[in-house]
């Protein structure tokens, strides 16, 4: 005689011997700081309870091979362990690892296990502060505007930041980290259609950003960006958001800036930083540095109709309407002897050179630390204490300090 089906909610640490009929609701490969790779997911039961499940890397290839997404499977004999992961996408107290006596077995029979749902999580919530930062969400929102994009150049990774909405209006801020960019801004600069574009984020990290706001972002493992897509929750969502006018003008005006904004080595700092004009600068005091500024001749153009220019290893300081007209002629020793510059204004912009730091932006409110995209912390191999599921992690090496070349200072005649 069959012995009957557990439940998840029963699961506990006292035995190995179970017999759980469960779904596949997602599963994800996750390569662990030993470079070995397993599977991981998430499986629900008939009373819809979720429990993060682990395999053991010595049959990765076996599992990925045979495990399927929303199919209904047999659990025999597990592991059970503290849900202690870095990153929870269950926020319940377990989590089952599979052994040596585990068995996985495809069971077509059962139909009594609900088909995959998504548990969005409320924006609503979240800027009211009830969230956790060590646990995984999905989120579902339609974008109101793309804040930055950053391509891959000097060393720095693809991040798209926006602003996500919900049916009710509430926003979140959100940061689309490497391919998860990449995909958003190829199918924008893709579409042939109109309209909104309704995003899913799965396995969501949340906190709080610099600006004091909550903000989400992919996490390394196991995300997923769906957009547009053709889910019945996506067509739920755009009947009933409450501003989807607004949302086609944002979207259409977002598309057509988009398109040409992408961050190259050449062109780094104009996305990077807002473009003001010299009558919004007039009343700031500020030094500013410009990487590389013989590249930026639209931005040089227009300091030189309407500034002194001072060339000092790319560093410029602006002194409104005092520029002769031929300016653009002038070498930079030439404006350094222009007579509206006194010899203590000569002094003060050598001594901006010591300055400890500076903006990039003329009013420091357009910096790229502005925005709340730092990278998100990769997640922790969930099973490092396991036995058989990793093995011995390789000794970390120690990275190589980048030498920083001192300042050169130009000496003003």
């Amino acid at each position: 005689m069959s012995r009957p089906f557990d439940f998840i909610k029963d699961l506990n640490k006292e035995r190995d011997i179970w017999k759980i009929a469960v779904r596949v609701i997602d599963s994800w490969t996750v390569v662990g700081t030993n470079g070995h790779p397993h599977l991981e997911m998430v499986i629900a039961d008939e009373k819809g309870d979720r429990v993060k499940a682990v395999t053991r890397f010595k049959e990765y290839e076996h599992w990925k091979s045979y495990i399927v997404d929303q199919k209904i499977y047999v659990l025999y004999n597990c592991h059970v362990y503290d849900n202690d992961s870095g990153f929870k996408v269950c926020d319940g107290p377990f989590k089952v690892v599979f052994g040596t006596g585990t068995r996985f077995q495809v069971d077509d029979g059962i139909t009594n296990i609900p088909p995959h749902e998504f548990r969005f999580k409320s924006f609503k919530e979240v800027l009211g502060g009830k969230f956790k930062i060590n646990v995984l969400y999905e989120i579902i929102g339609v974008i109101h505007e793309v804040v930055k994009n950053q391509n891959y150049a000097n060393g720095k990774k693809p991040c798209t930041n926006l602003i996500l909405a919900n049916e009710s209006g509430e926003m979140v801020d959100v940061a689309l980290w490497e391919a998860f960019s990449t995909q958003l801004m190829t199918y924008i600069s893709d579409r042939k259609e109109k309209g909104p574009i309704v995003l899913i984020l799965t396995h969501a990290q949340c906190k709080l950003g610099d600006n004091g706001r909550p903000s989400f972002s992919n996490n390394w493992t196991g995300s997923k960006l769906l957009i547009n897509d053709k889910h019945p929750v996506v067509a739920k969502f755009k009947s009933s958001y409450k501003d989807i006018e607004k949302s086609q003008a944002a979207t259409k005006d977002f598309t057509q800036i988009s398109s040409s904004s992408q961050v190259t080595n050449n062109d780094d700092f104009s996305n990077m930083s807002q473009v003001k004009s010299i009558a919004q600068m007039k009343d700031t005091q500020k030094v500013v540095i410009i990487d590389n500024i013989m590249t930026h001749t639209a931005l040089l153009l227009e300091l030189l109709k309407n500034s002194i220019l001072i060339n000092m290893v790319g560093i410029m300081r602006v002194a409104p309407n005092a520029l002769n007209p031929q300016g653009p002629t002038q070498s930079a020793d030439e404006v350094s002897k222009h007579p509206s510059i006194s010899e203590k204004e000569k002094d003060e912009c050598s001594e901006s050179l010591n300055f400890p730091s500076q903006s990039l932006s003329a009013c420091g409110d357009n910096d790229f630390e502005a925005v709340s995209n730092k990278t998100p912390a990769k997640r922790p191999s969930p099973a490092a204490t396991v036995d058989d599921i990793a093995s011995p992690s390789i000794g970390t090496t120690k990275q190589s300090s980048t030498k920083t070349k001192p300042t050169k200072h130009v000496k003003l005649e």
